[in-house]
């Protein structure tokens, strides 16, 4: 077996789809091929070279009309479709890992992996609507300048009179696919828009027969901070088992008249009151269990107008708690449903959009399909080194162990 090394002068033969212009573009490669002689290494060298010529798209636009053949621009464009696919596909996966290791909340993980998707779905859609050929003029005035300088020579010109109509890179399948993109930012924002309609409570851990402090999010001022609370309205249950349910009681944190500390002052003598109030459960035999708890207290409380006049306001407070009663398994899977929506909403959408994405490329591959073959012609073929390898290849005798490679 030898190793030769061959220098080609070749020219790309290109027919315009629209005008029927004829033109070539000069290239330069050299091809290294092994055979056991030079006439076999030049045909193995010049069939690659064939191949590696056809396969590449036309980059140089038509320098009689200004168009773009559908190769070039169908083969540019699923390039594109493809990098944005895997690129979004590989953003979701890292922040769903960041997420599951760090213990994201689900509110920023769907809003992190939806922007994901509309950023993928927006990135498509521009690949879809860029149009090489808009300026076909400057096209054209670019491919002139390559004739100029030798690289390109027309041999036949354009008939534009028979000019055919571009083809639309945009079809039916384009917009159902890039409907679909959409669909799926849509899908991974729907877990998050669902988190926020439905907000978890904090979780507050505790133990059977030990009281549990809650205090409500809602606060107000009042007067010295004297305020006084009408028997709360109390529902719970067990988010484990349906059947299982604890026994409890429960007790605002004051007697009917109550001061609190004063938090920060204001102008006038009122205080910021925190209500609380606190929860016995009685152990019911369970390891484990996650309560709801919603509470709703009617508080009264003296305030002051703009003039400085005492008035006696009232409202009701809410709150709506989870508490973990000696044992982590219920809070792990309580949260494991809470954040079920958001994973299959992550994993259908990223499944929609790697889809939607991959009929993309696919439907570019197709355009490019529309374009006239490239011929190669070559004008000149020079061997520039050759060298002659003499050791064994895989067919080869095996050398015994006294023998020597010969140089």
């Amino acid at each position: 077996m030898a190793a030769y090394s061959f220098s080609f002068r070749c020219r790309k033969r290109y027919t315009c789809d629209g005008c029927g212009c004829v033109y070539r573009m000069r290239d330069e490669r050299i091809i290294d091929e092994q055979a056991r002689s030079e006439e076999a290494a030049t045909k193995l060298a010049t069939n690659q070279l064939t191949d590696e010529l056809q396969a590449e798209p036309n980059a140089t636009a038509c320098p009689d009309c200004g168009r773009f053949q559908p190769d070039w621009v169908g083969l540019k464009n699923a390039r594109q479709h493809l990098r944005i696919t895997f690129g979004g596909l590989i953003a979701v996966a890292v922040v769903a890992g960041i997420a599951f290791l760090s213990g994201m909340d689900g509110l920023i993980f769907g809003c992190l992996v939806g922007v994901v998707g509309l950023a993928a779905a927006l990135a498509h859609l521009a690949i879809t609507l860029r149009n090489p050929n808009r300026d076909l003029e400057a096209n054209r005035t670019a491919s002139r300048s390559h004739e100029e300088d030798g690289e390109l020579d027309v041999v036949k010109e354009g008939d534009r009179s028979k000019q055919k109509r571009a083809l639309s890179p945009i079809t039916r399948w384009h917009i159902i696919a890039h409907l679909c993109t959409f669909m799926a930012a849509i899908v991974l924002l729907a877990p998050a828009a669902a988190e926020i309609k439905t907000q978890q409570p904090t979780i507050l851990e505790g133990y059977f027969n030990d009281p549990v402090r809650i205090e409500f999010p809602d606060r107000f001022d009042a007067i010295g901070g004297y305020w006084t609370a009408k028997p709360p309205r109390v529902t719970y249950r067990n988010l484990g088992y349906a059947s299982l349910q604890p026994a409890a009681t429960y007790n605002v944190l004051s007697p009917t008249v109550v001061k609190h500390e004063p938090v920060w002052l204001r102008t006038t003598p009122a205080s910021e009151v925190v209500p609380a109030m606190e929860i016995t459960f009685t152990n019911s035999g369970s390891l484990s269990m996650l309560v709801e708890v919603h509470v709703d207290l009617d508080v009264a409380f003296f305030r002051t107008d703009t003039k400085g006049v005492a008035i006696e306001r009232s409202q009701t407070v809410s709150t709506n708690t989870l508490v973990q009663l000696d044992g982590g398994g219920g809070v792990f899977s309580y949260l494991r449903k809470s954040v079920r929506a958001i994973w299959v909403g992550v994993g259908f959408g990223t499944l929609m959009l790697g889809c939607a994405g991959m009929l993309l490329r696919s439907l570019s591959l197709g355009f490019a399909a529309f374009a006239n073959p490239t011929q190669v012609e070559i004008d000149e073929v020079a061997m520039t080194t050759s060298h002659r390898d003499d050791r064994p290849t895989a067919s080869s005798p095996r050398l015994k162990d006294d023998d020597e490679p010969s140089p």
